[in-house]
């Protein structure tokens, strides 16, 4: 992930990172340098930049902050270049989690299913999604009733939650929408750290085989940052 910041043609510019994943400790200091704008039919409403390491020899996106390789929705609702969006007064629960990955499960939560026909009207949302959207979060979450108790115990330290919590949230895979929206909505309320949720979050899906490890560039401190924690699956390509 990288901040994006757009110019007053509205052309996104990414903050190209000074180094790759690749480096190491003791290793050439890494040439990253642009090759061309990606262009994305959903998800980020810009193109993304792609970059290549010349000393690695490695290509890869950068992503605005919030959203995971290939996924039409982020996981937290951020500004391009990573700072957290200010929301007026609501009684609106969960609102940095609003048109999210989880949106899904917010609806559920309150009970609000998402169409089964287009009677009337075409939706904008459908409920097959809605129900595969929610499935995505159970297991970024770690509340399938099968994950397993190791990778519930990293997705713990990862998010800080209390593994208790995630145990106590479980879902059986017969339990209704409404059940496991809410099952959802407690974990993410349980959150804390601000914009810092987006890569905690984005780690669990690392975890747990989803995609892969994500880096986020810190543009003011010129530094490639990921978490420490090790991977316990076999995690996607990117």
């Amino acid at each position: 992930m990288a901040p994006y910041i757009f110019d007053a043609n509205g052309f996104p510019h990414a903050a190209i990172p000074d180094s790759c994943p690749l480096r190491g400790a003791g290793s050439p200091p890494c040439d990253v340098r642009g090759r061309y704008l990606r262009p994305r039919k959903t998800g980020p409403r810009h193109p993304l930049q792609v970059v290549r390491c010349y000393t690695h020899h490695l290509a890869f996106t950068l992503y605005p902050p919030g959203f995971g390789p290939y996924q039409r929705k982020p996981v937290l609702q951020l500004a391009p270049e990573g700072r957290a969006i200010l929301h007026e007064k609501t009684e609106e629960s969960l609102p940095d989690f609003h048109g999210t990955l989880f949106q899904a499960a917010r609806d559920g939560a309150t009970r609000t299913a998402w169409a089964r026909n287009s009677d009337g009207e075409i939706p904008d949302t459908w409920w097959s999604t809605q129900g595969r959207h929610i499935h995505v979060a159970l297991r970024l979450l770690g509340l399938l009733p099968t994950t397993t108790d190791r990778v519930r115990e990293t997705i713990a330290a990862v998010l800080s939650v209390a593994c208790l919590v995630l145990r106590d949230e479980s879902c059986p895979a017969d339990a209704g929408y409404q059940r496991k929206g809410r099952a959802v909505c407690t974990v993410l309320e349980a959150l804390t750290g601000g914009e810092t949720r987006a890569m905690r979050l984005l780690f669990c899906g690392y975890v747990t085989g989803m995609w892969g490890r994500p880096w986020t560039w810190d543009a003011s401190r010129r530094c490639l940052e990921t978490l420490p924690f090790p991977a316990l699956g076999t995690p996607a390509p990117t």
